[in-house]
């Protein structure tokens, strides 16, 4: 394993359970170009182990790259939205008014208390660095990195704008061995205090799930699409009218609709801010007055539809693809029926219309293209119907004991699948929507959305059900949080040039090279 791969796993292990200290705040200490002046004075002092500058430089600058890299990765896949350095950094981290910048400030700061203990530590028990491979390991990368940059006088060159040295690297590189070293001469299993086989037990059997799981998959993996059953023009056509309806209407905004990061939900979600009171009362009467209009006969929906602020003004739908005051309006209404309806985002003035075969089967533009065809969802909508209706029947003879096991195929349908027995720590994000659908009960029918539907049945657990993998990640997750509780534990007799940590200011850091991450 390379280096740096090394260094990002240790990281990533840290991040989960290292308290975070607070960063205190001062002038900045740049020379306007956003370059951070570093000098051979000391960051952090513990016994006559001493951070300088320039190592401080290097740790602060490897960790908030990682983690801007890590940020930038993880918005795309949830937004689709490419986010720079300056734009991420002023985020908001938490509801007290943290920017990511700050998080990642105090992080870096416990980061190289850590290192600092660490080796200490390792200092006092005659702990080096001895193996071949990882010593080559660390000149390896040093090499890595002159060759990239054009040979040994341009890397210096680099170095120098950069604030930090080779041995900067060389000490930040050597932690993820020291500190190996250092967690098998307290927890090995011929360590000072190694993890008691019964703690790992005990926390298996406490924190660990075994079920049953079998699956009616949306997508026929074969043809890499959604699954389909086959059905008539006629009943297509008698499953669209009596599951869609076709509604106009004109929102009234009521609040203001924004992406923004939940540290709690551990994600990005959709925030909906109300106006002020008496703005939504002004608001509320504009849209009572089109309703009233509307009802009386005086004028037409279609007349208000400059009021509109949604970006649709008709909508043809089925179940459970509105909010839910909408939905329920829309399915009690009669055609040419008119409702003034609220919702957190604000009033609807509806109307509910005719559905005719054009919206179901859609209209050919003048270019010959056909647009708003939704046969084909509708016919999907049906097939995960059937699909559903066929999960609940199996789920209610495993549920009742009528069948003791999953079978291993169900006729007609053959994206079933019997998945077989899964072994997952409850609180592990791999299968927490099926954890969470179990919860207290032994059997559970979950549907997710694009995914599948799945059954579940809860086993007792065993200790054979103890792989050598889990007791493996359950020791060292102990062996992590013990780590950081006992290195913690010399924090106060570090001591900490407050006035130098506040200059190396987050947001002004260059970044580093991708040759850094290689």
């Amino acid at each position: 394993m390379k280096k740096s791969v090394k260094i990002i796993s240790l990281l990533i292990a840290l991040m989960l359970v290292i308290t975070l200290a607070s960063c205190n705040n001062a002038d900045d200490s740049s020379d306007g170009s956003g370059t951070i002046r570093t000098g051979g004075g000391y960051v952090l002092k513990f016994g006559d182990e001493v951070m300088n500058e320039y190592d401080y430089m290097y740790v602060v600058s490897f960790i908030k790259d990682y983690l801007v890299r890590y940020q930038q990765s993880y918005l795309y896949s949830y937004t689709w939205q490419r986010y720079d350095e300056a734009t991420l950094l002023a985020m908001p981290f938490d509801a007290e008014g943290k920017t990511f910048a700050d998080f990642i400030g105090e992080y870096a700061l416990d980061f190289a208390k850590q290192m600092l203990v660490v080796e200490k530590l390792c200092k006092d028990a005659g702990l080096t660095v001895t193996d071949e491979s990882e010593l080559d390991e660390i000149k390896q990368h040093l090499a890595d990195l002159e060759y990239a940059y054009g040979g040994e006088d341009l890397f210096d060159i680099k170095l120098t704008g950069m604030g930090f040295t080779r041995e900067s690297i060389e000490r930040y590189d050597r932690f993820a061995s020291l500190y190996q070293l250092f967690t098998d001469y307290r927890y090995g299993k011929n360590g000072v205090t190694p993890i008691a086989e019964s703690k790992v037990k005990d926390y298996f059997f406490n924190n660990y799930i075994k079920f049953d799981e079998a699956a009616f998959a949306y997508v026929d993996s074969e043809n890499n699409s959604y699954f389909k059953l086959e059905f008539s023009d006629e009943e297509v056509k008698s499953a669209f009218y009596k599951d869609y309806v076709k509604i106009r209407h004109v929102l009234y905004k009521t609040a203001e609709v924004s992406t923004q990061y939940s540290e709690s939900a551990g994600g990005y979600q959709t925030v909906v801010k109300p106006y002020s009171d008496e703005k939504i009362a002004e608001i509320e009467n504009k849209a009572k007055a089109a309703y009233d209009s509307v009802a009386s006969g005086e004028k037409t929906v279609s007349d208000y539809s400059e009021d509109n602020e949604d970006n649709g003004s008709e909508y043809v739908f089925t179940h459970g693809k509105m909010v839910a005051e909408f939905e329920k309006a829309a399915y009690e209404m009669q055609p040419g029926e008119v409702r003034l309806v609220k919702t957190e985002y604000g009033f609807h003035l509806m109307e509910k219309l005719e559905l005719t075969d054009a919206d179901l089967y859609g209209t050919v533009s003048d270019d010959g293209t056909k647009i708003n065809d939704r046969s084909e969802d509708v016919v999907l909508k049906m097939s995960q119907d059937a699909m559903m209706s066929a999960a609940e029947d199996l789920f209610a003879e495993i549920k009742s004991g009528a069948t003791v096991e999953f079978p291993e195929e169900v006729s007609g349908f053959p994206v079933y699948s019997h998945r077989g027995e899964i072994v997952t720590e409850k609180s592990g994000a791999t299968y927490q929507t099926l954890v969470s659908a179990l919860g207290d009960e032994n059997y559970a029918l979950k549907s997710v959305a694009g995914d599948a539907i799945y059954l579940l049945k809860k086993l007792e657990l065993s200790d054979e059900d103890l792989s050598d993998s889990i007791y493996s990640t359950i020791e060292q997750s102990f062996i992590t949080s013990e780590s950081v509780e006992y290195t913690e534990s010399f924090y106060d007799e570090i001591t900490v040039n407050a006035e130098t940590v506040a200059k190396f200011d987050i947001s002004k850091l260059p970044a580093l090279d991708d040759e850094f991450f290689q």
